[in-house]
């Protein structure tokens, strides 16, 4: 026995099956282009030396946009160290890099040189060992218009101008999530710009964010609050060996913190602190090295 049937029921179940298909391709998952990414952005008149730019379009458009940020002595450098680094578990993401007035070489090397002189004139009376906190205040202030406090105040600026970004562009593509990177006073960047983020309640841009040697602080509060913006985790990558943490950063910020690249951010759920000593051998390593331990 036949059934027959309407030629019209044949070709509604044709059009929902194909229509399943459809809906089954990636193309049919929340995406974007890399043309919804601006090609260029600066920072608005009070957030002054930042641009945010496409370094590279999308391969695989379903992915997260990853942006990075540079460091302490980073400005005018190449990026084929984040090339390097984003390769393979990131290589198929648009990317989109921070430039800020992060202090060159040239500009740190006369910081050292005044350090050391406001080290040398104290040293005369007493031995290091023996500086009092009230002795480190003292170098500080006469080295408060060095490259390294200037950065940390430029940092700021930066995070608050890629928060603005990530706002303005959530706007235009609200499906669009991102990945945050910062090494050494970049990862300062990140965290000003989560912080700005979480301040506005905006809790589903940022997939996750990592932390190369963070020259910011790992004060538990702080974090809980900026964590409030990342719906995934917090990677604090971290080395035993970095002395430019160890040293530098407790007398630029008059010990206020401890930084989050030498000292692990503890209680703070979300946070994933990855010990990479063993293949980080300095400060300036980290994104060398990141290939091997980037998650």
């Amino acid at each position: 026995m036949h059934m027959k049937i309407p030629a019209n029921r044949i070709i509604g179940v044709l059009m929902a099956l194909a229509l399943l298909a459809v809906c089954a391709l990636p193309a049919c998952a929340p995406s974007r282009t890399s043309g919804s990414l601006p090609r260029s952005w600066s920072g608005a008149p009070e957030e002054p030396g930042v641009t945010i730019r496409l370094v590279r379009e999308c391969v695989d458009c379903r992915a997260p946009v990853v942006v990075t940020v540079n460091g302490f002595l980073s400005e005018g450098d190449s990026l084929d160290d984040w090339r390097a680094a984003l390769a393979e578990r990131y290589g198929k993401c648009a990317w989109v890099h921070v430039d800020w007035e992060a202090a060159s070489i040239a500009s740190a090397t006369a910081y050292l040189l005044t350090a050391g002189l406001a080290i040398a004139a104290i040293a005369r009376t007493k031995k290091v060992s023996e500086f009092t906190a009230d002795d480190w205040r003292r170098i500080a202030a006469l080295v408060d218009a060095n490259s390294w406090r200037r950065a940390l105040r430029n940092a700021q600026t930066a995070g608050r101008a890629l928060c603005r970004y990530l706002m303005a562009h959530r706007r235009d593509a609200p499906g669009d999530r991102y990945v945050l990177m910062g090494n050494s006073l970049g990862a300062g960047v990140v965290f000003v710009s989560l912080a700005c983020l979480a301040d506005a309640g905006i809790d589903d841009a940022v997939e996750s964010a990592h932390l190369l040697g963070g020259a910011v602080t790992n004060d538990t509060e702080a974090w809980r609050h900026a964590l409030r913006a990342v719906t995934g985790a917090v990677w604090n990558y971290y080395s035993r060996n970095d002395e430019v943490l160890a040293y530098l950063y407790p007398v630029a910020t008059l010990f206020a913190n401890a930084p989050a690249g030498r000292s692990p951010i503890t209680g703070v759920r979300g946070v994933e602190n990855i010990d990479v000593s063993a293949r980080v051998s300095g400060h300036l390593n980290y994104k060398n090295n990141a290939a091997a331990f980037l998650r």
